[in-house]
């Protein structure tokens, strides 16, 4: 911290109070500390280096038995146009029914497929499969670290029950469906002084 001070005197400050210790004085410099304008090109957050796009980008969805066949083949398609790669996660692997009777394997289960380790998520349930997952802590824990890590999160109706047990508030990154896979393409920083305190 005793750096940091000769770096930002806020930063510095916000570091001690995250640590709960004194803000130290600041360390000695071998040369006059410059005070220099920010350099927007060397942002990756927030600035010209932030690609919003979904190219090289997965992202998971979760179904259930019963998900709509036809809500999860457009959104499969969508995220492919898009350059991204859809990995469907469900309880169990071997064979999950859909609406109109047919049948898929998923991609990887609810259990050992963290929304951690992907760039966005959506939830496809019917409400029957939503009401059973209400229930289910890896489910709701999906949905709220997906929230929490400021991710896109794109649902279908029935599916609101879920989110709703996750402590999902509405914001631009909670979308329906349709306006998913745009939302999908960023993450959603302005949310995080609403999941996590900042010192």
């Amino acid at each position: 911290m005793a750096n940091l001070r000769n770096v930002d005197e806020d930063l510095a400050q916000r570091v001690a109070d995250g640590l709960a210790m004194d803000l130290p004085p600041a360390s000695e410099t071998a040369v006059p500390v410059l005070d220099m304008d920010p350099s927007p090109a060397l942002r990756i957050i927030r600035g010209p280096l932030e690609k919003h796009t979904l190219e090289g980008r997965t992202v998971g969805i979760l179904i259930a038995d019963g998900t709509n066949a036809g809500e999860l083949s457009t959104l499969k398609d969508a995220v492919k146009a898009a350059g991204g790669t859809p990995m469907t996660i469900a309880p169990k692997v071997g064979k999950v029914p859909l609406s109109d009777g047919s049948a898929i394997a998923a991609d990887a289960q609810l259990f050992g497929q963290p929304s951690v380790t992907v760039d966005a998520c959506a939830v496809i349930l019917s409400e029957a499969a939503a009401a059973k997952l209400v229930k289910e802590g890896a489910a709701a824990q999906w949905v709220m670290d997906a929230f929490g890590h400021l991710k896109a999160i794109g649902a279908n109706d029935a599916a609101k029950p879920l989110l709703d047990k996750a402590g999902v508030e509405p914001d631009e990154g909670v979308t329906d469906l349709a306006g998913f896979v745009e939302a999908a393409k960023k993450r959603y920083w302005d949310r995080e002084a609403s999941v996590r305190t900042l010192a």
